[in-house]
């Protein structure tokens, strides 16, 4: 008798387990669909970039070259990234691009806000402390 009152009280609580366990599913559900838009975004971008920029060259971050040329920067502030929040870290911008002396350091997201552009432009500033001609730009669809 008393394992047949425990079981309605057990079942809640399993049920409470599974409502629990669907709901952080179904955030990071979410949070992947927005992270694959964003890539998404992130690669269209680039592939405009000459278009967009009228000729020029760069990349992501991930790429070689990228990264040549912004350790080449970041040495004039003798700090290669790792004294810098992430926030402030332009090696870790979704896209650079140079033109001349001009850099264009952006932020790439389906839903830009005012955290993209606040990022983009510190990470700009950190490559003008480097005395680059560094212009942040943050780029979205909403």
């Amino acid at each position: 008798m008393q394992e047949l009152v425990k079981a309605p009280h057990h079942a809640d609580a399993q049920i409470q387990k599974l409502v629990e366990a669907r709901r952080r599913f179904e955030q990071w559900c979410i949070s992947e669909e927005n992270r694959r838009r964003n890539e998404q975004l992130e690669r269209v971008t680039l592939g405009r970039a000459v278009n967009l920029f009228n000729g020029g060259q760069g990349g992501t971050a991930e790429s070689l070259h990228v990264q040549q040329r912004l350790m080449r920067w970041l040495h004039q502030l003798g700090d290669a990234s790792g004294g810098r929040d992430a926030d402030a870290d332009p090696t870790l911008a979704d896209i650079l691009w140079w033109k001349g002396e001009r850099v264009f350091v952006g932020e790439v997201s389906a839903q830009a806000d005012i955290r993209d552009v606040i990022r983009t432009i510190r990470r700009a500033e950190t490559l003008r402390r480097a005395g680059v001609n560094a212009t942040p730009f943050a780029l979205g669809e909403g």
